[in-house]
């Protein structure tokens, strides 16, 4: 028998985000964060906005950073993993496509991209690359999906912690797997850092996040009936990652 988890309150300390829209299962507005749409924060005295805007400035998004030190924690989680050639990608979740576009320009093979959100695609468009001729983006809700278990590589980046139901996401990363396929699993990491950066960079919380320590991601991913190969954590970045690759076992 799977053993599942359905009751978060196993892990009490779990760390939700505070979001502009109140964290409850009713999901996460990804147009509004794509779109980036907010107010200014109100409740920031005088004397600390001086603060608040530096730390704005150095917990900033920064795209060329982030490729650096996401090139050497791809490195390290997929090290001494070796999928067919080519392998066939599909991202959950997959808004711009980035997590795709690093598998395929590192280990060829084709991507599907499956996201719901218009603001998510259109921001896919603007980022046309020579690598997104290799990708067919479908906007689709992920849980009405329908497509073989084919593909070598189900993957996400970001998208679990939005869902309070583990069980529901990660089997709807295991159903499209080919029989040797590999789950990989992205999250932000609950860290001082990455707590920080959710909170002075507020107009990114639309909705339900929670953030798991590397413990709790690891319980519940083999709970959840999976084989951890690798784990990964970043480094030098605005906020922490931490990355799994699992298989289902004997299959």
């Amino acid at each position: 028998m799977d053993l599942i988890i359905t009751d978060l309150s196993i892990f009490p300390n779990m760390y939700l985000v505070k979001g502009l829209i109140a964290n409850n299962e009713n999901g996460f507005d990804w147009d509004s964060y794509f779109l980036n749409k907010s107010e200014k924060k109100k409740d920031i005295s005088p004397a600390l906005e001086s603060i608040f805007t530096a730390a704005r400035s150095h917990l900033k998004e920064n795209h060329a950073l982030l490729g650096f030190v996401f090139q050497k924690f791809m490195r390290q989680l997929l090290k001494d993993v070796r999928f067919p050639s080519p392998p066939r990608i599909l991202e959950l979740g997959a808004a711009t496509g980035f997590l795709t576009k690093w598998l395929v320009d590192n280990s060829g093979g084709t991507g599907t991209l499956v996201d719901r959100s218009d603001q998510a695609y259109a921001a896919f468009m603007d980022t046309m690359d020579a690598k997104n001729a290799s990708m067919t983006y479908v906007r689709e809700d992920i849980f009405r999906l329908q497509l073989p278990p084919q593909y070598d590589i189900v993957c996400s980046f970001g998208v679990i912690e939005h869902f309070p139901d583990k069980t529901e996401i990660i089997s709807t990363h295991k159903k499209f797997l080919s029989d040797n396929g590999y789950a990989l699993i992205i999250i932000p990491l609950d860290s001082p850092l990455t707590r920080a950066f959710y909170e002075v960079n507020f107009e990114l919380n639309q909705g339900y996040r929670e953030l798991l320590t590397s413990a709790e991601f690891l319980k519940i991913l083999i709970a959840e009936n999976l084989e951890v190969i690798n784990t990964a954590r970043s480094e030098g970045y605005v906020y922490d990652i931490v990355g799994a690759l699992c298989r289902i076992p004997s299959r």
